[in-house]
């Protein structure tokens, strides 16, 4: 009965990460069916290489979903031949969307544009700073109450969260040189057609 079934525990601070993980997972023949908690991940047994997983984080620049964009995103997925695969316990706000398609229709992307990409990024930069101040605010209140050993937990956890930010701003620097030089090279095409 558990041969075709798998419980692999991960926590990721990239979704990045945990994407290539997933699909790791898809070409060894495990298909994901659920996770919980961002960290539990669940897989069944299917054909090495079957499925192909994406990954989007919808959670904009200022912290907030737009659950309309995000049922239109899931919408336009389910559409393409893409399963959602829901993250339990994560319902209200819906942070994270997880597809997986077969392989044999082809690869796909969730975000489709270059200015897509960059709001991503963005939006994951500030939400990992935002989170990693709160873990040292609170470390620091912690400490103050003489409660070293949770302030030092809550201080780890900060460097947990900030641990990807520096990836994202190289990741968002290099997206802005590509959007850069489209803009330049859209430019000098509209210049010498006048």
């Amino acid at each position: 009965m558990y041969e075709n079934k798998r419980t692999i525990w991960k926590f990721y601070t990239s979704i990045d990460a945990e994407e290539v993980f997933i699909n790791e997972m898809c070409k060894k023949g495990w298909k994901l069916c659920g996770i919980i908690l961002g960290s539990r991940f669940e897989f069944i047994k299917c054909n090495p290489g079957e499925f192909i997983c994406k990954t989007y984080f919808t959670v904009d620049k200022n912290g907030n979903t737009d659950k309309r964009k995000n049922a239109v995103m899931r919408n336009n997925l389910i559409t393409i031949g893409a399963e959602i695969i829901e993250e339990r316990f994560n319902m209200e706000t819906k942070s994270h969307i997880y597809a997986l398609r077969k392989a044999e229709l082809g690869a796909f992307e969730i975000r489709n544009d270059l200015n897509a990409n960059i709001e991503e990024v963005e939006s994951r930069m500030k939400y990992h700073t935002n989170y990693g101040v709160i873990f040292i605010a609170l470390g620091a209140m912690i400490l103050t109450m003489g409660n070293v050993f949770v302030a030092i937990l809550e201080m780890l956890a900060a460097m947990f969260m900030l641990l990807p930010v520096s990836k994202y701003k190289k990741k968002l620097i290099e997206l802005k040189k590509q959007r850069e030089i489209i803009w330049q090279h859209k430019i000098h095409s509209e210049e010498s057609t006048k």
